[in-house]
């Protein structure tokens, strides 16, 4: 009698912990609830690192992903400029991914970017600064 109540009081401690296990792993597992879903990454036509750290997605997201995610998934319409998502993450824009072809630099509307674009020399056949001369002709 005495060994059936030691047999049944351990298995009851055993089913307890493997509970707890089971209810930690759980719980643990739930920290990590950002996933990367590619029926997101095709709707905004990003990479799934644009708005996760890790470029193939999933687990914790940048500045872009928790303005995603706080604005019920969608960049459209709510104001979206990868500065107002640094500002609102507290990094600096720096670190705020950029889609490729997407602008770096902020332009006036109806104007043409010109990042990249390298400028004009200022050099003509006379040199640069030099006075035309009246008898020099070209």
């Amino acid at each position: 009698m005495i060994n059936n109540a030691a047999r049944r009081r351990s298995s009851l401690a055993a089913l307890y912990v493997s509970g707890a296990l089971a209810l930690g792993t759980l719980v643990l597992s739930g920290a990590q609830s950002a996933h990367a879903f590619p029926a997101f990454a095709m709707k905004e036509h990003k990479p799934c690192g644009y708005c996760h750290i890790n470029p193939r997605g999933g687990g914790k997201r940048n500045a872009n992903g928790q303005w995603y995610q706080k604005h019920n998934f969608t960049f459209a319409g709510t104001g979206y400029t990868r500065a107002a998502a640094a500002k609102a993450a507290g990094v600096p824009i720096a670190d705020v991914p950029v889609a490729p072809g997407e602008a770096t630099t902020a332009s006036k509307p109806g104007t043409k970017s010109t990042a990249g674009v390298p400028k004009k020399s200022m050099t003509t056949k006379r040199g640069v600064g030099q006075k035309p001369n009246a008898s020099h002709k070209n």
